[in-house]
């Protein structure tokens, strides 16, 4: 089975958990298998020793987008999904760029 590792700090506002419970729900019908985590270093120690995860999604508010160097550079290929909401501005340089990123907004209406 396939997996998908979300990263998000447990204290977001409820209508952030209400769409990432929605979004597990679909992956999950979609047979992902979900590993959840609030921490960016397991996140990165898990793709470096497990080959079935086949993305990342996490916060974009609860971390730092430098801290998805170390799995960046690991797997170039990995497909990562920052989700923010859609008033929120993106600080990015032209090095971030190298990194197989996409970003979602929170909106239920998406899923």
């Amino acid at each position: 089975m396939k997996k998908i590792l979300l990263v998000y700090n447990r204290n977001l506002s409820s209508y952030r958990i209400d769409f990432l419970t929605s979004l597990i729900k679909t992956l999950e019908n979609a047979k992902f298998e979900i590993i959840v985590t609030e921490d960016l270093k397991t996140a990165s120690d898990s793709i470096k020793v497990e080959a079935r995860i086949v993305s990342i999604i996490f916060d974009w508010e609860s971390y730092d987008l430098n801290y998805l160097t170390d799995i960046a550079d690991h797997n170039h290929d990995l497909p990562i999904f920052a989700i923010a909401d859609n008033r929120t501005a993106l600080d990015l340089v032209m090095q971030d760029l190298r990194m197989n990123i996409d970003f979602l907004q929170y909106d239920s209406n998406l899923i």
